[in-house]
């Protein structure tokens, strides 16, 4: 059993640990998240209550931080799931209102297609069709050291899509599963 030190209001969204024991960790957190010397750093937006999605690698007895990366700071992304493969690569997944969210030159879809839809929120200040951005589903891979990005893309339409579950197939296919409001 460890602690993340110094990064308050954490939470974990999903764990996976590869054939050696290590752990990989994603969640968010309400704060600024430091990243391991040579870590991917991913887009800052300016906020000023940033919301960070990370990911972390710890070493099979847990005494060791290999690596800890921000993929994302700004407010309107959250991680659903992560899965390693065989080579050792993270993947991770989740919901994103950042138009900015890191992908790569060979992205699925290398834009943010989400747009404003209407939705119901919840509270004393809640109308009957209050407009809300949908946001996309990310897909990321990091490398085994989580110095870059191998591969990011974004899944989606004009609805809300959202990443909640990875599975590695024994070919080394990725299979995404999730949830859309997209009517296209």
């Amino acid at each position: 059993s460890t602690f993340l030190s110094g990064i308050p209001n954490s939470s974990f969204a999903a764990i996976e640990v590869d054939s050696a024991g290590a752990a990989y960790i994603t969640g968010d957190t309400l704060a600024s998240f430091p990243a391991t010397p040579g870590a991917f750093t991913g887009p800052t937006s300016a906020v000023t209550d940033p919301d960070t999605v990370y990911a972390v690698k710890l070493s099979a007895d847990g005494t060791q931080l290999l690596y800890a990366t921000p993929l994302m700071v700004g407010i309107g992304t959250t991680p659903g799931a992560i899965t390693v493969d065989t080579m050792g690569n993270a993947w991770l997944t989740g919901h994103t209102l950042a138009s900015n969210f890191p992908v790569t030159a060979d992205a699925y879809q290398a834009s943010y297609a989400a747009s404003a839809c209407f939705g119901n929120l919840i509270g004393p200040f809640a109308g009957s069709g209050d407009i809300v951005n949908c946001g996309d589903v990310f897909l990321t891979e990091l490398d085994p050291s989580g110095a870059s990005l191998l591969y990011s893309t974004y899944f989606g339409s004009n609805g809300s899509d959202t990443g909640s579950a990875l599975a590695m197939a024994p070919d080394g296919s990725i299979y995404l599963a999730g949830t859309t409001r997209s009517e296209e």
